[in-house]
């Protein structure tokens, strides 16, 4: 994509500069040029697009559109766009100009409700203004434009940003460019910067524009001494806005204070037992219990061939909105359920949700169990929803407690360093659901509200002692930086945004995260999984080909003859593709260019989940994928393998699977593999040139050895290379209680779920002995019930439904079985939790976890043979020994451990 920036930079802080002449004058009579949505001069947009630009007079559709300007005179020109309000890239002879939402919030509107989107200089002759969106919805059905001769000093004045980005470090140089026209007579430039959280004026700079011909030029720069949002107003000596108004944000990346104990104050009880729920979809009971008395949904469940599962839900009553809150819910632990917990507010979505598992698998407590939940909220009248999951089963809740924070979080220990414990999440800008963020007022998309949520993330994970944020930074076409490399644009928290008024440029959200996880101490791994909707055109203009033929090289097929498609259910291109591979270390570059100066960086993941949003760039989908002609053909070239396969036979897709798998299979796996791993290696490379310590991490998911190696991921491969990371996958809650009406199922899944062998095959060789890495998460998602159920409207346009994505625990300390396995099953030194949802588990035993987990060192360790159920690891660095003890059964288990000589045992917490 054509997003590359340039302009002359002056030389000083202050240089005024002539430019080409212009009139010093205002037109008398205003030169207009206008274009409507019909008028393109190019187009990518499909033949449906271009006929409803020329019969309904609207530019709607994905791709971009050209239109070819002729300007009269050299001077300056205000540019007025009649299109919905969402984000557009635009590009002038080429050259990027500027994305933005068109509507300024700083000038009228003009006629017929065109806005005026900015000023520009222009010399007299051809040009030409693209309209981009090369992603959905598409273009913002835009029905006309045009550009206006400047009528007075609001019209010939334009600040620039030097960088492509507003988020800065303490002290870091913000420096833009001024350009303002001269008139016939002397004018001025004030340009006031103030802070956008409380409208205090920082500071004022005032520059003289001598009356004559051209253009004065100034290279400014701006205040970073204080962590907070400013805006940059652009004004006449009148207060009248001149330019619109820019917005930027300085981050202090040194260690914040903590508070040593987290501090609360009652705000409400609610008694199930006594107080009806406010909203239930099917009745409820109260059952009195040795445990005490709770309250019990209807046995309706999703599981179980219904989309009407039984809840109950009651409505808060908080003091404040914008403030943290602890909820304190009260749950029997007597039969087998599956409940998630949701924070219902009008303007989430998805909504934080959690939720706990007991019995089944888990034996019961016999006891009252508590359940944690930490939020801000966005309304004072939230509700809170206990949703049944499993048909036969019942949601339960004996009380909840509403307490407000009032010290703020306490770090349970700061700093990146040791062993990696993260905080992941699938899709881009999660954190801002999860963690308070406001969504549906003037200032949501603005980096007021981007970095208090950051903060809250901040504070938050070194409370629990998650040491690791890892958000999805790429996917479908969204990224959370502004991105060269992958056409698409950034899903936030107001559709199609996030654009506000006061950008130019997509927001560098990755930037905000990357200092926010300096200051707090946390390491960042970005997670990639991004399409390119403008590579089959690349790769066609590489290849000369200006015809469709019936299959492009790059396009994967099947052993059954299925070809590759754009759907989240097959994948689309094959990763030998040296065009694709090309694509892909452009992204890598990128952000390896990008990022690599922040210490918090520390890596990419390419994800690797291959069933759902796949595309194919990153490997083979499974050994029923790369049977098209290129891949054969080089593997055939490659290995002197010849394919019986006439290269024109229609059927020749089904007669090479048929053929390499029965006769070929291990050197057709295997070549796949070592093709993958090699290119692999590269994009690893492409990282650690730029830096030494970045690494590439990939998780191949929860299936077997040989289902790796069919998609092409060989872990001995990559065993060999410190560069790459590869890791397992498990779940939580037991499979075994995802679905007991299955019990067969079940019992299979669980074997497969808790099989030590796929967290073994990713060890990699460390000192005397090894590690290994882990990927965990829950995703009960899906749409729970409707807005009016629970007594009201939510307000974004997206929320029609209540649909949340609940990570539902383990009841008490069955939280600790997935660590406990894990940490038996192998050395693990890399671990990471969560998906969509609320990811900060139950900090009552996750900190605990946490402190003994992260105190170890980062060693290789190796097992104690025949240590079961409570397992021994021990290793040694250069001057200590160590070792940690697990028990895996679920019962509390006595252990002794002799030595051959009499040692000194320190333990490392308290």
């Amino acid at each position: 994509m054509r997003l590359h920036i340039t302009w002359l930079l002056s030389v000083g802080v202050f240089l005024l500069l002539a430019t080409a002449a212009a009139s010093t004058a205002e037109d008398a009579v205003p030169v207009r040029i206008a274009k409507t949505a019909a008028d393109f001069h190019t187009t990518t947009l499909t033949e449906q697009s271009i006929e409803r630009a020329k019969k309904d007079g609207l530019l709607t559709g994905v791709g971009e559109a050209t239109y070819e300007l002729s300007v009269p005179t050299t001077g300056w020109y205000a540019l007025y766009v009649q299109a919905t309000q969402w984000s557009t890239d635009l590009f002038l002879d080429g050259e990027f100009l500027l994305h933005t939402a068109f509507q300024s919030g700083v000038w009228e509107a003009g006629e017929s409700g065109a806005h005026k989107t900015t000023n520009l200089y222009l010399p007299a002759g051809a040009h030409a203004l693209t309209f981009s969106r090369p992603w959905h919805p598409g273009l913002p059905f835009m029905r006309r434009f045009y550009l206006q001769s400047a009528q007075s000093l609001a019209d010939r004045v334009r600040l620039t940003p030097e960088k492509d980005y507003l988020i800065f470090r303490r002290g870091e140089a913000f420096a833009a460019r001024l350009v303002a026209g001269r008139g016939a007579e002397a004018e001025a430039v004030v340009l006031r910067v103030s802070e956008a959280e409380g409208d205090n004026v920082v500071q004022e700079l005032r520059h003289e524009i001598p009356a004559g011909g051209g253009n004065m030029e100034a290279t400014l720069v701006f205040p970073t001494a204080t962590e907070g949002t400013f805006d940059v107003e652009v004004l006449d000596t009148q207060g009248n806005h001149v330019d619109r108004t820019i917005q930027y944000c300085v981050v202090d990346t040194g260690k914040p204070s903590f508070p040593t104990t987290l501090k609360t104050e009652l705000v409400e009880v609610v008694d199930a037992t006594t107080r009806a729920p406010d909203y239930t979809r099917g009745e409820t009971r109260v059952v009195n219990s040795p445990l005490g008395a709770y309250r019990e949904s209807a046995d309706l469940g999703r599981e179980g061939g219904t989309s009407q599962a039984a809840w109950f839900a009651y409505t808060l009553n908080l003091p404040e909105e914008q403030a943290d809150y602890l909820m304190r819910i009260e749950y029997p632990d007597d039969d087998q359920r599956q409940v998630a917990i949701v924070l219902v507010e009008r303007d989430s979505h998805p909504m934080p949700a959690q939720g706990y598992s007991t019995g089944g698998v888990y034996p019961l407590a016999k006891e009252m169990q508590t359940q944690d939940f930490y939020f801000t909220a966005r309304d004072r009248d939230p509700r809170i929803m206990f949703y049944n999951w499993n048909t036969g089963q019942r949601a339960a809740l004996a009380r909840i407690t509403v307490y407000r924070i009032t010290t703020g979080f306490p770090s349970l220990q700061y700093g990146p360093e040791g062993r990696m414990y993260g905080m992941y999440q699938e899709e881009p800008m999660r954190f801002l659901n999860n963690f308070g963020a406001r969504m549906s007022t003037e200032d949501a998309l603005s980096w007021v509200n981007f970095r208090q949520t950051a903060e809250r993330v901040g504070q938050r994970l070194n409370y629990a002692g998650i040491n690791l944020w890892f958000p999805t930074i790429a996917i479908y076409g969204n990224t959370l930086w502004p991105c060269k490399s992958i056409p698409g644009y950034q899903v936030g928290i107001l559709p199609p945004g996030p654009a506000t008024l006061k950008e130019p440029f997509k927001k560098d959200v990755m930037r905000l995260m990357l200092l926010v996880a300096e200051k707090y101490g946390l390491n960042f791994i970005g997670d990639l999984n991004p399409s390119n909707v403008l590579l089959d055109q690349r790769l066609k203009k590489e290849a000369g080909i200006e015809e469709e033929p019936e299959l492009l090289p790059w396009v994967t097929v099947s052993g059954q003859g299925e070809k590759g498609a754009r759907t989240p259910y097959r994948p689309y291109y094959t990763p030998l593709y040296p065009g694709v591979q090309a694509w892909t270390g452009e992204v890598f570059t990128e952000l390896a260019e990008r990022y690599s100066d922040y210490p918090a960086f520390k890596g990419v993941r390419i994800r690797l989940m291959l069933y759902w949003a796949f595309d194919g760039w990153q490997t083979f989908r499974s050994l029923d994928w790369g049977y098209e002609d290129y891949t054969v053909g080089l593997f055939a070239r490659e290995t002197g393998i010849e394919v019986p396969v006439a290269p024109d036979d229609p059927g020749r897709f089904r007669k090479r699977y048929e053929y390499l798998v029965r006769n070929h299979y291990e050197a057709w796996v295997s070549w796949r593999c070592q093709k993958i791993y090699d290119y692999h290696s590269r994009l690893a490379a492409i990282l650690t040139a730029a830096r030494p310590d970045l690494k590439l991490y990939l998780n191949p998911g929860s299936g077997t050895v040989q289902e790796w190696r069919e998609a092409g991921i060989d872990p001995t491969l990559y065993a060999k290379n410190p560069a790459i990371v590869l890791t397992a996958a498990r779940g939580y809650p037991d499979p075994g209680n995802r679905n007991p009406e299955q019990p067969l199922q079940s019992a299979a899944n669980r074997d497969k779920h808790w099989d030590a062998t796929p967290l073994q095959a990713v060890e990699t060789p460390l000192g005397e002995g090894s590690v290994t890495g882990l990927e965990l998460g829950t995703n009960m998602e899906g749409r729970y019930a409707a807005p009016e159920e629970l007594g009201y409207e939510l307000k974004t346009p997206q929320n029609t439904v209540v649909y949340p994505d609940a990570t539902v625990n383990p009841a008490g300390l069955h939280y600790l079985q997935r660590f406990a396995s894990a940490m038996a099953d192998g050395n693990v030194t890399f671990m990471h939790d969560g998906s969509h949802g609320y990811v900060l588990g139950q900090p009552e035993y996750l900190r605990p976890f946490l402190a003994e987990y992260r105190a170890l060192p980062v060693i290789g360790m190796r097992l104690l043979e025949d240590s079961d159920p409570v397992v021994l690891w021990h290793g040694r660095d250069a001057t200590r020994r160590y070792f940690y003890l697990i028990n895996r059964a679920w019962y509390p288990v006595e252990a002794s451990v002799r030595f051959s000589r009499t040692p000194q045992v320190e333990r490392l917490t308290t």
